[in-house]
């Protein structure tokens, strides 16, 4: 047992993941506590009758971040008929999200998209109101340590925060990490213990998605005492406006716990993916470091380098709470090295290609394609975007990051056009690096006939010659095999450049 009550933690949704999921029993619930129920606070909290708890209709939100995920929760929130306002930190106003509005824009593209005429208030106004915050921010991608960022952003907004409100701590923190939290909140509100606001732990874009589990100061550490008295009935219907999944609130160390091994057991399962595949390429005997491999399993050949780096940040933020020479570190370690090998090893793959190909450098463009949120509160897949067109620097000078996330978020057909030419219309032998399957699909479309080499960023790391025969739109497959292959392509106009 890992949660009181004898919850037990549901398996990693990771790709490639080999644990087998674990049935969960029903969780618990107990009425909301009082006003007098302090983050971190140790005493018993009083009950309340059924149905005293104020209902999600009605309930005073305020979302920190006009991000990803702090706009998934407003929306359901004030689709159920709640009182959201979402601060964006880029001004000064907090954005008033009405459920006309929620119904409209389907996610936080959208709505900056067409930029609406909504209500404004100014930030303290609207936090001095709130009931329950949520603190979802975004993290600045060109900084590696973001404890002092995140420790002032979460100050300024405690210190205006009513007595008997509560605070949902939307971001990962390591083992230990949440006393750190509920300490500043006390030292920022003044509120003794007992008499002051609620913290809660629920972090959110995760590997394994949405947990099922809040931590909350309320529940006693170590308690197992079925059922806890720190449920709250109000924050629960709010959570459940989303999904409609019931959420079962336990310590706050347990809540820290149940995250880290999600998140650890997903780059484990990265990481025995990657060394299998290495070694099978080395056992073929390979000519060339750099080369691809091939297909081994369908399961695991369809996990992409973008779902390799999902929760690098909160591996990161878990590695940076644990003892020196710990079994733990010594696995988050090993599993963050094999995914740095493994972009270098999809920069080798091109150079391969480019040597192999009999290409010239000066007369190749390569294309980063990597579709992701750039607007998730994590940087994680922007900064592995980044280091990867470094990587490709060192052998190739053109080389373009190319993201079609927002393209397809307004499905705005002008924008994907202008972005089609920027990439396929090309006088370079282009050299495209899939980093997820949409992207890969997208290429296989529009760079049928192309003088065009895609790289599949796969385990595998495949690769597919456009100008190869037989191809799609001559009768025939693709070919698809080594990143090598490039030296077999037929004489035509990529050869002669």
């Amino acid at each position: 047992r890992i949660v009181p009550g004898g919850a037990q933690a549901r398996a990693p949704s990771a790709a490639g993941s080999c644990l087998p999921p674990v049935r969960r029993r029903r969780p618990y619930y107990r009425p909301a506590p009082n006003a007098a129920m302090a983050a971190g606070s140790r005493a018993p909290p009083a009950r309340q009758k059924p149905g005293a708890a104020s209902r999600a209709k009605g309930a005073r939100v305020v979302v920190y971040g006009l991000t990803t995920e702090g706009y998934g929760l407003a929306r359901p929130m004030a689709v159920a008929g709640a009182d959201v306002w979402i601060i964006d930190e880029s001004t000064p106003s907090a954005i008033e999200i009405k459920p006309e509005v929620a119904k409209t824009y389907p996610d936080v593209h959208s709505l900056r998209t067409d930029e609406p005429l909504l209500s404004l208030v100014p930030i303290d106004t609207a936090i001095s109101r709130a009931q329950y915050l949520f603190f979802a921010p975004r993290l600045r991608a060109n900084r590696d340590d973001h404890g002092a960022e995140l420790g002032l952003k979460l100050k300024d907004a405690a210190s205006k925060l009513p007595m008997g409100s509560a605070i949902v701590y939307c971001l990962p923190v390591g083992l230990g990490g949440s006393s750190d939290l509920v300490t500043l909140v006390e030292h920022t509100t003044g509120y003794e213990a007992g008499a002051g606001v609620s913290f809660y732990y629920y972090p959110l874009g995760g590997p394994a998605g949405p947990p099922a589990e809040v931590g909350s100061a309320a529940v006693p550490a170590g308690s197992y005492a079925a059922p806890p008295a720190g449920a709250d009935e109000a924050l629960a219907r709010l959570l459940a406006a989303g999904d409609g999944r019931e959420r079962e609130f336990v310590p706050l160390k347990s809540a820290e716990s149940v995250h880290a091994i999600r998140v650890m057991s997903h780059f484990l399962s990265v990481h025995s993916m990657l060394e299998v595949y290495r070694l099978a390429r080395g056992r073929r005997g390979a000519p060339d470091r750099g080369a691809g491999g091939e297909p081994l399993a369908a399961e695991y050949d369809s996990v992409f380098v973008d779902d390799m780096v999902t929760g690098m940040y909160d591996l990161m933020v878990v590695h940076h709470t644990l003892e020196h020479s710990s079994t733990a570190l010594s696995q988050i370690n090993a599993s963050a090295k094999a995914v740095v090998n493994y972009k270098k090893h999809i920069a080798d793959t091109v150079r391969h290609i480019v040597r192999a190909g009999d290409l010239k450098p000066s007369r190749t463009k390569v294309v980063v394609s990597w579709r992701f949120d750039p607007r998730t509160m994590r940087t994680d897949k922007a900064r592995a975007a980044a280091m990867l067109v470094e990587m490709m620097h060192d052998h190739v000078t053109d080389v373009e990051l190319h993201n079609w996330f927002d393209a397809d978020a307004a499905e705005a057909a002008s924008v994907s056009a202008a972005g089609a030419g920027s990439v396929y219309r090309s006088d370079k032998t282009i050299i495209l690096v899939a980093c997820t399957e949409a992207d890969l699909g997208d290429a296989l479309e529009r760079g049928d006939d192309r003088d065009m080499i895609i790289v599949k960023a796969n385990a595998a790391c495949e690769a597919i010659d456009m100008l190869s025969e037989p191809h799609a739109g001559q009768g025939g497959d693709r070919r698809v095999g080594k990143a090598g292959g490039a030296a077999g392509r037929r004489p035509g106009p990529a050869a002669a450049r």
